[in-house]
């Protein structure tokens, strides 16, 4: 599933900046409870994998806020929304090559689906 994750921030004499992150917010290591993990090896010799739990708080959109933080930082993070694919489509897709829009609607077909997406953009304009 993809987020969408968008500050368009606007201020007299700084000028407009749009800031646009698409991804599918995987969680990383740190994202994970490993506390009751039950992974272990079986009596037979083969390993039993339990996938851990996600820690208390954490989510697919507080992660995609996060990435939303490290590309972009403190300032435009402040402002950052996450939108609805309509919304976002609606609003900004001229803003988005149409590579990554094809990407976007392919995600709905599992055989055109990527396996996994992170696209970045930012548009500064000041006309000052």
């Amino acid at each position: 599933m993809l987020h969408f994750v968008v500050s368009d921030y606007m201020a007299t004499g700084e000028g407009h900046s749009l800031c646009i992150l698409i991804t599918m917010a995987y969680p990383s290591q740190q994202d994970y409870d490993m506390t009751n993990n039950n992974s272990h090896m079986k009596s037979d010799g083969s390993f039993h994998f339990e996938m851990p739990k996600l820690k208390a708080g954490i989510t697919l959109e507080t992660i995609a806020l996060r990435q939303f933080k490290e590309q972009f930082g403190d300032y435009y993070a402040r402002g950052a929304q996450i939108m609805s694919e309509k919304d976002f489509l609606l609003r900004h897709s001229t803003q988005v090559p149409s590579y990554i829009l094809s990407v976007i609607d392919n995600q709905r077909w599992p055989d055109k689906a990527a396996g996994n997406v992170y696209y970045a953009s930012i548009v500064h304009l000041n006309y000052s």
